[in-house]
């Protein structure tokens, strides 16, 4: 069948057998892990707006026809791939990459507070932006499509799990996710067809290596759980 975003397998029990299964099986308790302690959260860096800044400085770049930008020239908070990928999304640049004018004199005219909601709207409902294909360290191969929208939603749901206003532990979070619910961005459990591998390392000549089983959820799932928060949520100041 093909039914979704992506092809499921499923399997038929006759009904005078379900009664008998339905003690069985049941879907793992999702747990959030567990709250920071004082010593963990006790440097927190705050978030700001300042992803404004740095949309702006790029359009005014990428406007001057300055295609291909060294990062160090800009000096920006947020890495290049990624606001570009979200100026893209959020509709503010054409199919050359050039900003498109309506759009982008509505969002620069914009007071901070509807420019960042802007900003964060497109975040939330695009399909386009990317987050697995801008984890850093990253290198991505073959045709294979992952569905980022549903995966942020799956993420976004999550969280929700979490007390609002308080300080959480990333990493138990993350190994809360590996425990109950690691196929948040794979529905059907396929952990061998993506092509993925790290970025190799000249300098201490590290070859690069494939990122393939459920043996490498935590430099890929996990890695793009860490990338998610403390990314884009927080660029955006959603943490």
């Amino acid at each position: 069948m093909n039914i979704g975003p992506e092809p499921q397998e499923y399997a038929y029990i006759p009904d005078e057998f379900t009664g008998y299964l339905a003690n069985l099986v049941s879907e793992p308790a999702f747990s959030a892990g567990r709250p920071a302690t004082p010593v963990e959260c006790a440097h927190p860096i705050q978030a700001s707006d300042a992803i404004l800044d740095d949309a702006c400085t790029l359009l005014a770049a990428l406007r001057m026809g300055k295609t291909q930008i060294p990062p160090s020239h800009l000096r920006l908070e947020i890495p290049i791939p990624t606001l570009r990928s979200l100026l893209d999304c959020a509709g503010l640049l054409d199919e050359a990459g050039i900003p498109t004018p309506e759009p982008t004199r509505t969002f620069l005219e914009s007071n901070r507070s509807a420019a960042l909601t802007w900003l964060v709207k497109f975040w939330i409902n695009s399909p386009a932006f990317n987050e697995l294909r801008l984890v850093p360290g990253l290198i991505f191969e073959g045709e294979w499509q992952n569905d980022a929208l549903l995966t942020r939603q799956t993420i976004l749901d999550m969280l929700h799990a979490l007390t609002q206003n308080s300080w959480w532990n990333l990493n138990s979070f993350i190994q809360s996710v590996h425990d109950t619910h690691p196929d948040f961005q794979r529905p059907t459990g396929d952990y061998d067809s993506w092509f993925i591998r790290t970025v190799s390392n000249s300098e201490n000549s590290t070859q690069p290596e494939y990122l393939r089983g459920f043996s490498s959820w935590f430099e890929v799932e996990g890695a793009l759980l860490r990338f998610v928060i403390t990314g884009p949520m927080h660029w955006l100041g959603l943490v």
